[in-house]
């Protein structure tokens, strides 16, 4: 097993639940990083950083 611990993680597309960009964001996540993540769906978003507990931050992305 690896650690990231320290490192951070930005993956754009990760708010939905069933996703790739969410997937990723557990996994690298799971092993000690901090996770960015960035999206236009404020919903979403909000509960991936949920899901994702305190490793995570958000980025709205707005058109």
């Amino acid at each position: 097993m690896y650690s990231l611990k320290g490192q951070v993680a930005l993956i754009t597309g990760a708010a939905h639940p069933l996703g790739i960009g969410r997937s990723i964001a557990n996994h690298l996540g799971s092993h000690g990083a901090k996770i960015v993540i960035g999206d236009i769906d404020q919903t979403y978003l909000e509960s991936a950083v949920h899901d994702l507990e305190a490793k995570a931050y958000l980025l709205l992305v707005t058109m």
